[in-house]
């Protein structure tokens, strides 16, 4: 998957910084609704290179908060996104579905 240098949801345009590296926290990815960026690293915390499955499910776990921002103000625990953004993701990559022609 290529990684996009900003989305739009909701008429708002979110920046991807990608690659991003976390230096205080360990995380994979972040989204930050008031700024409308979306991080994402390619590292592990040891600085070894995430799984391209990783990478793709962490991109899809950010623009669900994103979407949950501008559609739900944020109502959806990070543990209901993870579900969420877990099967989706599967369904995705288990039927090769792109949505491009």
């Amino acid at each position: 998957m290529k990684i996009p240098k900003q989305i739009k949801v909701a008429g708002q345009i979110y920046k991807v910084e990608y690659p991003y590296y976390f230096k205080e926290i360990v995380l994979t990815g972040q989204t930050d609704c008031l700024q409308k960026v979306i991080r994402i690293t390619n590292v592990d915390k040891t600085g070894i290179k995430l799984p391209e499955q990783v990478i793709e499910e962490t991109f899809l776990h950010e623009i669900l908060h994103a979407v949950d921002s501008e559609y739900n103000n944020l109502q959806t625990p990070d543990d209901q996104i993870a579900r969420l953004s877990n099967g989706l993701y599967q369904v995705l990559r288990d039927n090769d579905i792109s949505f491009r022609k």
